[in-house]
């Protein structure tokens, strides 16, 4: 199973397990469905993707629970991703409003990005029953299950907090720049080839100061890609997290330059 197969799945089997929790009405939490993907990890241990768990059961002091590295053809990305769970009953994101220690989190982790080169993202994680679907901002064909795991830009959050129904699912996914998970690796907009050479979420304000060489990435971050853990795992909190009081639970990385996809390999 490669990257995007994986990224994919996730989505599907995070879709269907969703759908089940509706129906039961019991609502999870976000740990639930990240702890999912982790167990989904370790099952099929996909080419060109690893994850890093950091158990603790402390709220990350940056905003973020996961903490993704993207190799590209051009370089790096980092993103810092806060995950929100959809309400089933008021099909909102209730806690789009968290704060910590009277700062909102969203500003915590947009400052917390704007000093360490890294991009600022809320991933979410959905099930909509097929009336619930209007939106579908992806560049590859509809694929519903997919919008089981979303992101969008950090700043379209803070920018419109407290707007009317700024936490409901239909005003996060009326945007653009919200769309599947997989799109930060698939994207034909980040084909190399590109008439654009674009991102599928517009991040052209971090592009320049985000983008890194192999030099510029930690070596406990290379380390993880290529799957030497044990030697990623004793210098990844010091490398990385050595001025952060909590880190992220989540540490993905991916190698994503074999898995753009251009719009002509994929049915539409």
């Amino acid at each position: 199973m490669t990257a995007l197969e994986f990224l994919e799945f996730c989505a599907k089997d995070t879709w269907l397990r969703l759908s089940l929790n509706s129906a039961m009405g019991y609502q999870p939490d976000e740990r639930m469905v990240t702890g999912n993907i982790i167990t989904e990890y370790l099952r099929h241990q996909p080419t060109g993707l690893s994850l890093v768990p950091i158990p603790h059961d402390k709220e990350s002091s940056i905003g973020a629970d996961i903490d993704m590295w993207v190799r590209y053809s051009k370089g790096w990305l980092r993103y810092l991703i806060q995950s929100k769970i959809l309400n089933f009953k008021q099909n909102a994101y209730l806690k789009l409003d968290h704060q910590i220690n009277g700062k909102q989190q969203f500003d915590i982790l947009i400052d917390y990005c704007k000093a360490n080169s890294a991009i600022p993202l809320y991933g979410m994680y959905n099930y909509f029953s097929s009336g619930g679907i209007e939106y579908w901002n992806c560049n590859l064909g509809p694929e519903y299950e997919q919008l089981a795991i979303t992101v969008t830009d950090a700043s379209l959050i803070k920018s419109s907090y407290k707007a009317r129904g700024y936490k409901k699912s239909k005003t996060i996914h009326s945007y653009t720049q919200t769309v599947p998970m997989r799109c930060l690796v698939c994207c034909p907009l980040l084909m190399e080839d590109s008439r654009t050479h674009e991102h599928p979420i517009n991040i052209s304000q971090y592009r320049e100061s985000c983008l890194r060489s192999d030099e510029e990435v930690p070596k406990s971050i290379r380390a993880i890609l290529y799957k030497d853990v044990r030697e990623a795992n004793g210098d990844v909190i010091n490398e990385i997290y050595k001025d952060v009081i909590t880190p992220p639970k989540l540490i993905m990385c991916i190698d994503a330059r074999n898995a753009i996809i251009g719009k002509q390999n994929r049915k539409t």
